[in-house]
Order: C-alpha cells, then structure tokens, then sequence
C-alpha cells in the first residue's frame, strides 16, 4: 500500500497497526510507583485506568525515551518509544539502585505474551468500539477500559482519535478476524510507522524518531524540544540537575515548525538577511498539504511563526517559512462518535482539513 493510500486512511477513515515499536512493561510490587516517579520527568498522577504522558531522560537531559504510564489493579503498563526493551529494562532498573535502593520491584516484559495493536483516524472509535464494546465511546482521553480479552488504551499522536489494544498473543489471530469484518465497510487499512509520523509531525507531536542519531550529535532537552510541558522542575529524576542547569543559562535554539515548497533535508543550514540562525532537525513531504513539512533548531531570538528564512540547496536559497502548528485541522476535531457515522459521512459538511 502506497504512503497517499495510508494517509487517506489516517485523515479520513482510520488505519492499524501493530506498534512493534512501542515497548510495553508491567511494572510491578510495592515500590513500583516509587521508582516510575523518580523515572518521569512529570509527577504521576495516576488512578487505576489513569494514563500519563511524560519523559524518561538520561543523566545530561537528553531525551532516553516518550513514554506512556497507565495505572491498573496489577501495577503500571509502560509502553515507551525510543530505547530497546532491554534498555529500557536496564534503565528502570539503575533508577530503583539509584533512587530507592531495595525497592521492591518487578518487571514483566509484556512482548513475551501480549501484542500492541493500534487504530488511530476519524472513524476509529467505530472500529474500536464495535470490537471492544460501546464503553469505548464514553473514553476521555489517557483512560484505560479493560474488556477481557482487550485493555483498550485512549491516546495516540496523530491529532485523530487513536486507541491501543494491548492483546494476549493467543487472542490476535481471532482479532484480526473480526478487524477484517469490521473493518472491511469502515475501509479501514493498515499503515506503516511512516505515516504515523508523518501524521505527528503534522500535527507537532514530539516524536522520538525525529532526533539526530549521528555521533557527536548535539543533545537536545526538552528545553530546546519545547516539551516543558512534560517537565516539573521541583522533583528528582534522572537528568534533572542537568536540566535544571540548562534552564538557567536559557536554551540557544528552539525547535520550530517550518515548511517550504521545495524539499528540505536534515542538516541544512538555516539563514536569516545571511546570518546563520539554526540547521533543519528534520524533515518530511507532507501529502495531504503538497509541500515539505519540517523542524528546525532556530536561534531562541528569532524563533517565532510566519518568518521568511532561507535554506542553501544546491548552491540556490530555498525560502522557508516558520509555522504555528498545529498544520492539520483534523477532521476528529469535528467528527462527533453520538453524531457522525462513517457510512454516512458524505451527507456531513466539514470545514478543510488543510490549515493555511
């Protein structure tokens, strides 16, 4: 299936997908909490069904992994994008040695007996809730619904409606039975991680994927990545000293939205009336808006929106302008689950999914 066929899906009807790239944990015991706190960066505030987004750094604040917390009666899911599961593993573990020496703890690797499946688009809580039940339509987001044999998570990071199904192995192959059935008159499609990014990138969620993986590579905080959101500052986790320290001396560049009629690829420089101001962090073709779509680490002094810089390609200066994301005006904004059908979407009027 072609990139335009996927986006289709994502932006108009809804796509799956098996997210192999999420590692999912069960973190279990007494002190289980204990040491999840001192890993996020964020307070967890988390009931049983409660879900929180935050981020688990290393000792210099650089981004270690985008991780999802959801408490339940059996301990804490982590489902964490970046590091491998071993990593992730072995992370958990230096911050129970580090921070709460002899907690008690345990670590259930859920790639052994679950899979994580995925629906994210407009129409996806049809899927979801013909699969799992009408519950599902009633789910605010970062909530947990646990149907035997699905723990449905609401999240996702395509600014559509988005869902997690964390499913026992033994119970995929009949899931993907009814997915057919259900799917089939929704036109639901599978899609690539690909499109899932681009869809983030869209939209400017953080995405992990994103950041320079090259050797010498500059380590970039959420200071510079514009996630302070995630960040509570008066607390001990891993990289806050680092952080903190950062913070005070104020962050140079600031990760900003820009796009361009021509393509723009890592690594080039950003320019302003000549003066090197930044370097594109990364870069892609959106398909639903025709043209590139990109971030770029502009200097903090003239990182705001609607500014004309110019980047060299080629020996010619490409024009490229800074955005206020989000770009997409997704449809899920207007789309409403006790309203809106998707057999009856031609009939719904629903203003252009293209912001200008």
């Amino acid at each position: 299936m072609t990139l335009a066929l996927e986006m289709e899906a994502l932006r108009g009807a809804a796509g799956l997908q098996r997210r192999d790239h999420v590692k999912l944990l069960l973190v279990r015991g007494p002190d289980a909490f204990a040491v999840l706190d001192h890993a996020s960066t964020a307070a967890l505030f988390v009931r049983e069904g409660q879900m929180w987004h935050t981020l688990f750094l290393r000792d210099d604040a650089s981004i270690f992994a985008d991780v999802y917390i959801c408490g339940s009666v059996e301990g804490y899911f982590v489902f964490a994008e970046g590091p491998t599961e071993d990593e992730l593993v072995k992370y958990l573990e230096m911050v129970r040695d580090t921070y709460v020496s002899g907690a008690a703890m345990t670590i259930d690797r859920l790639s052994l007996t679950h899979e994580l499946w995925g629906v994210d688009g407009p129409y996806a809580w049809e899927v979801v809730a013909t699969l799992v039940g009408p519950l599902v339509l009633g789910m605010p987001y970062l909530t947990m619904l646990d149907r035997e044999p699905y723990r449905c998570f609401r999240s996702g990071k395509t600014g559509e409606f988005g869902y997690d199904m964390l499913v026992p192995k033994e119970s995929v192959e009949s899931m993907r039975a009814r997915l057919a059935d259900i799917g089939a008159p929704l036109d639901l499609r599978e899609v690539s991680l690909a499109a899932l990014d681009q869809c983030s990138l869209e939209n400017w969620h953080f995405c992990i994927r994103t950041l320079p993986k090259a050797a010498g590579a500059p380590a970039l905080t959420p200071l510079e990545l514009q996630l302070q959101s995630r960040i509570v500052y008066d607390r001990t986790f891993v990289g806050a000293e680092a952080l903190r320290a950062r913070r005070a001396a104020g962050p140079r560049v600031r990760a900003t939205c820009i796009t361009s009629n021509v393509e723009i690829v890592r690594g080039q420089t950003i320019l302003l009336d000549g003066q090197t101001v930044g370097e594109v962090l990364f870069a892609a073709f959106s398909i639903v808006r025709n043209e590139w779509v990109g971030i770029g680490l502009i200097a903090k002094s003239v990182a705001h929106p609607h500014v004309t810089f110019t980047v060299e390609s080629g020996g010619a200066a490409i024009s490229i302008k800074s955005r206020t994301p989000p770009l997409i005006n997704n449809r899920s904004l207007h789309v409403d689950p006790h309203r809106h059908t998707y057999r009856t979407r031609g009939a719904d009027t629903f203003p252009p999914i293209v912001l200008p």
